[in-house]
This record gives structure tokens, sequence and C-alpha cells, in this order.
């Protein structure tokens, strides 16, 4: 009798779940030919995936189709695994989350040096300038802030993220690039390596992550989708700008895939 009752229990279990997929294929299918959607879903309940599906062109200049492999910018996903790395360091007590940035960053020049601490860029409330609202000398020439050179993350720091405070640091949540290049510099001194370095050493190499990392200019990335935003206007998608996506560095310069970022 017991036997039998499980048995039941496995079928009316397997049912749901069976039901649960196609109340979720039906949605996407119809949301993708509505929206225009290109992309992947990946869906997992109890540490079981029971929906996994492609849409779209992933690179429309080639016509190639997106899989469940292809490989995304993932912008700023990014920031999620630099405050585990950090967090990581606070564990061993190499980082304490009330310390200042210039305890760690001692050549730093911004004035929240003294005042702005670590859990207050993890969590958004620093007080500084938006990063991206910082101009160089050559943004009018180029129109598209500092992005338009490969910087060192040494660099970025020193030259875009060492502003004045426009509010009092832990008074306001203002989202800002700035500080998770901050945190990954911080990183970079505590370790003494670059952060590609310590991203693939303590995250992405222990959980097999094989097909996420840093993009660069310099790197051709087997299997990655082109960003396109659509232009209402003309109801077409367009690519992004240009820009070198490295300097978003620590704050979001990763690529993955849905696989990979299951594994988190």
């Amino acid at each position: 009798m017991k036997n039998v009752l499980n048995l039941i229990l496995l079928l009316f279990i397997s049912t749901y779940c069976f039901a649960q997929k196609s109340n979720i294929s039906k949605m996407l299918d119809e949301y993708a030919v509505k929206n225009q959607f290109n992309g992947t879903v990946l869906v997992q309940n109890n540490h079981k995936i029971i929906y996994h599906k492609s849409f779209g062109i992933a690179e429309r200049s080639f016509n190639s189709k997106v899989t469940n492999e292809t490989k995304y910018q993932v912008c700023s996903i990014t920031k999620t695994f630099t405050a585990v790395l950090i967090l990581q360091l606070v564990e061993k007590g190499k980082i304490n989350l009330n310390s200042k940035i210039r305890d760690y960053l001692t050549d730093y020049k911004g004035k929240g040096g003294d005042k702005v601490s670590v859990r207050q860029l993890l969590n958004h409330t620093s007080g500084m300038k938006n990063t991206d609202t910082v101009k160089d000398a050559n943004f009018l020439k180029h129109g598209i802030g500092f992005y338009h050179f490969p910087y060192q993350l040494k660099d970025i720091v020193n030259k875009f993220c060492s502003n004045d405070l426009v509010n009092e640091p832990g008074t306001k949540f203002d989202y800002n690039n700035g500080e998770y290049m901050i945190l990954g510099r911080i990183l970079e001194v505590i370790y003494e390596k670059p952060f590609e370095e310590i991203l693939n050493k303590e995250i992405l190499v222990p959980l097999g992550m094989q097909n996420s990392g840093l993009l660069s200019h310099y790197k051709l990335i087997k299997g990655l989708a082109t960003p396109y935003y659509k232009d209402k206007s003309l109801d077409h998608l367009i690519p992004n700008i240009p820009i070198y996506v490295e300097d978003f560095s620590a704050a979001g310069a990763m690529y993955s895939t849905t696989s990979d970022l299951n594994k988190i």
C-alpha cells in the first residue's frame, strides 16, 4: 500500500511539474512573439531545472540564433560577484565593513576617502557624485563619458571615482557604478592581483563557471550575443553604442550564460 501511495504521489508531482512547465512555456512563447524578445530563460524549482529555452537572434549581422549556451553581457549582475568577494574577505577578517576607503586605498584623493565606509559602497549610500556623469577632457569629442578609452581599474578610480560628495555618506541611496569600481580596486590592493584573476580564482573556477568571465576589447569571446535596444520611433533593434565595456570592471563588465548563473 505504501508503494502504491508513493507512486500516486510521484505521478501527481510529475503531472504538476509538467503543467507548470506548460504554463511557463505558453506564457513565454506569447511574450517572445509580441515583444520581439531575444534571450534565454531558465526556471529552476527545488534545485531542478523545469524550463530552459532560448528565443531570437544573438547576432543579427550573421543571423546567429540564440541557444541555451549563448553568452550575454550580464552588466550589473557583476556587482553581485564583487559583493561576494568583499564579504569573503570580511569573513576572513581582512576587511571591516565600517572601515573607510582610505584605510585600503592610501593614495585615494576623493573627498570621501576618510568618510565613506565599505558598507556604504556596497549599499550605494556613499554620497559620492555619480561616476557616469563625470566627464574627461575628451568628452565633447567622443560623447560617451570615459568609456571611450580602455583604462586600468586603478586609473578609473583615480580619474573618475575621486570626486566631491553630493550627500552626507549613509543618508541617501544613489545607484553608482563608481562605488563598485572602488570596491574592485580594494580587492586588487588586498589580493595584489588584477580583479579578473581574483574573480576567476575565488568564484568562477570553484563553481565550474567555465562560460563566464570579464569582457575586453582584446578578447574574441565565442558565442557572445550582441546587445541591442529597441527604437520605438523606427520600430527597429539597434546595436548598443560601441564602448570599452571593460571599463565597467567590477561594476558591470562580466559575461555569462544562464547555465553558469544557475550555479551560484
